[in-house]
Parts: structure tokens; C-alpha cells; sequence
């Protein structure tokens, strides 16, 4: 599995829109969109991008826990934390894309 850095996503978006638009545009709009993801969820809010998903904030409680090397309990705060689940339609679209490009790869593999 390849990862795909922020300047590479921009490179393959540009080709996608035919290069109406430019690399440093698209990097904008991600640092833009991390932005406002994050406010919202500070603020407690749930973002839900159709087609894509959902960002939500998860609290975890605090809680005390013990470390058995040094025989003590260290406190652990409350945090926040970023959760994302990913929408119905493109795990859906990604699922049929993954079982064309099987059923293509078997076709090839038949001739």
C-alpha cells in the first residue's frame, strides 16, 4: 500500500478537474478544510461531507492507571479526539470498484 502525500493528492486532483485549477489551490483548500474540521469539532460538532463521511469529536473519560514496572498509578486526563467513519456511498463505490477490477483481472488471467 502506497501513502499519498497532501502534494501528491493536489497533483492527481489537478489532472482529475483538467487542470482547471492548480496544485497550490488545491493544497489551500486541504489546509482550509483541516481548519474548519478542526473548529467544528472543538466546538463539539459533527461534520458530515455527503459522499465521503463523517468527522466527529470522541471524548475519553479520565481514568487512573497502574504501571507495573514502577509499582504506581499515573492519572490520565480527559482528551479529545477526531473520529471519522467513512459514508455508506464511498465504501459502496469502492467496494464495486474492487469487484470490477477482480472480475477484470480473472478475464485476463482466462485468455
Amino acid at each position: 500500500m502506497k501513502k499519498i502525500t497532501n502534494r501528491e493528492l493536489a497533483r492527481i486532483m489537478k489532472v482529475l478537474s483538467d487542470n482547471q485549477y492548480k496544485i497550490p489551490e488545491f493544497l489551500d483548500m486541504f489546509d482550509l478544510f483541516a481548519i474548519a474540521i478542526e473548529r467544528e469539532v472543538l466546538n463539539g460538532n459533527s461534520v458530515q461531507i455527503f459522499g465521503l463521511g463523517t468527522f466527529y469529536p470522541q471524548k475519553t473519560k479520565a481514568y487512573r492507571q497502574y504501571l507495573g514496572i514502577h509499582k504506581s498509578y499515573v492519572d490520565i486526563p480527559e482528551s479529545l479526539a477526531v473520529k471519522f467513519t467513512a459514508g455508506k456511498a464511498i465504501k459502496d463505490r469502492i467496494k464495486d470498484a474492487a469487484k470490477s477490477k477482480k472480475t477484470e483481472s480473472k478475464q485476463k488471467d482466462l485468455t
